[in-house]
């Protein structure tokens, strides 16, 4: 991170040996991908998390360190910049656990405008930007921030854990 301090985009396809320091300029990079590996990526690697864009392809979280993220993007101490997570987790992920932690909003598909039709984001480590994600569905739950109201689309799928953050 000396060489290149400007650093927007990282994508790790291989080993990681050793852990990243928490205080490590990785975490202040914009749009940070952790795609294979034998090793995975443990609760450290989100809760040090300062970009935009978040990808783990495999880590070792637990649903209340997913939980503990959710409470701190809702509360607004953290992930101030945050526009999409989506982590691989090594183990199920129990949505229903998450559900009972946080206060989410069901989509009612009477009423479809009270959400966008999709989120669109331009992440650079993704084969084909900008990534569209269709938010008017069941499976994808609204939580929004006390403090200003912005909303987060959370949607788990057994081991992926998806959360999208509105910016506009």
């Amino acid at each position: 991170m000396t060489t290149y301090p400007d650093t927007q985009s990282v994508s790790i396809y291989s080993e990681i040996v050793g852990d990243i320091p928490n205080k490590s300029p990785f975490f202040q990079i914009p749009n940070f991908c952790v795609a294979c590996g034998r090793e995975s990526c443990g609760p450290d690697y989100i809760q040090n998390f300062f970009g935009r864009n978040l990808y783990l392809g495999r880590a070792s979280l637990t649903e209340q360190d997913l939980i503990q993220f959710l409470q701190k993007w809702i509360s607004n101490e953290a992930y101030y910049n945050l526009e999409t997570m989506t982590i691989f987790a090594d183990h199920g992920i129990r949505l229903g656990i998450l559900q009972q932690a946080i206060n989410y909003v069901e989509y009612d598909p009477n009423e479809p405008e009270t959400r966008p039709k999709v989120l669109i984001f331009d992440i650079p480590y993704l084969g084909s930007t900008p990534k569209m994600y269709h938010v008017r569905d069941r499976n994808f739950k609204e939580i929004k921030r006390i403090t200003d109201g912005k909303r987060g689309f959370l949607h788990v799928d057994n081991v992926r854990f998806t959360f999208l953050v509105q910016t506009n």
